[in-house]
């Protein structure tokens, strides 16, 4: 097992990727603290890991705000000792409007949440880590840098990037590895709501030429969510050691084999 007795945050983890990540490293043998705003869906998820044998605990956390964050990483350190991996998944896809069309309230939310709650993780998770000696971060990515429609979302998915590569040079002689990896298209994901999103549009909106091409695209196929759960076993195992402050992608051939018989 490549996370044997290793102890992982997963947030966002109530569905779409990031429940896929918690449930890939409790089968690698991680005990795994399921956090998210929806308590109903981390039960499910902590359930459905531990009815397989593995090891989870649901912890309702909003990583906006600095008392949950700071309450997930005491109570999963309560619960098994330490921490040592951090996987920063919790996201919101934002307002799916003109920039004009956007309250300052939707922007900040949007930030809130993918930003400022990744900093808050971090800051908080950064003390335990150094506790242990060693430790990886895993922050989620998007596919694309930049789409209409989504302003607040893909600002907030480059100012990541610029945060992994920040940190992880801050961290690298704490033996602490940063890395960001984007999944993909996942119909488990945000990527089904975009889809929803696509609905709103009117026949006429100048916008929709550039969604027809991208769904011409989207159609050819979408990536299994296991594809992005086995990149994150990978960078929350030994096996990456040293390798820090890269964004990667679930399309990247170097981990091909990583995805064979998925």
């Amino acid at each position: 097992m490549k996370l044997k007795d290793k102890v992982a945050i997963v947030t966002g983890a109530g569905r779409g990727v990031g429940k896929f990540i918690a449930m890939a490293f409790a089968d690698e043998g991680a005990k795994v603290a399921v956090a998210a705003r929806t308590e109903q869906e981390i039960e499910e998820v902590a359930l459905e890991i531990t009815t397989a044998g593995g090891q989870a605990t649901a912890i309702r956390a909003d990583v906006s705000q600095e008392a949950d964050v700071d309450r997930l990483m005491e109570e999963t350190c309560r619960s098994y000792g330490a921490i040592d991996i951090l996987v920063n998944n919790a996201a919101v896809s934002g307002p799916f409007r003109r920039i004009e069309e956007i309250s300052p309230e939707e922007w900040r939310r949007t930030t809130d949440i993918n930003f400022i709650g990744l900093f808050l993780c971090c800051r908080a998770a950064i003390p335990y880590l150094k506790k242990k000696g060693k430790g990886k971060i895993i922050n989620l990515l998007s596919a694309k840098s930049s789409m209409p429609m989504l302003s607040s979302y893909y600002s907030t998915k480059l100012a990541v990037r610029a945060i992994t590569e920040s940190l992880a040079a801050e961290t690298k002689h704490l033996n602490i590895d940063v890395n960001g990896f984007h999944p993909g298209g996942v119909h488990e994901g945000m990527l089904g709501s975009l889809l929803e999103n696509l609905n709103t549009l009117q026949e006429d909106d100048p916008v929709k030429e550039y969604f027809d091409r991208w769904l011409k695209r989207v159609e050819t196929g979408t990536v299994p969510p296991d594809h992005a759960a086995r990149l994150a076993v990978y960078l929350a195992s030994e096996e990456s050691d040293g390798v820090t402050g890269n964004n990667f992608s679930v399309y990247d051939k170097r981990f091909s084999e990583l995805f064979q018989g998925v």
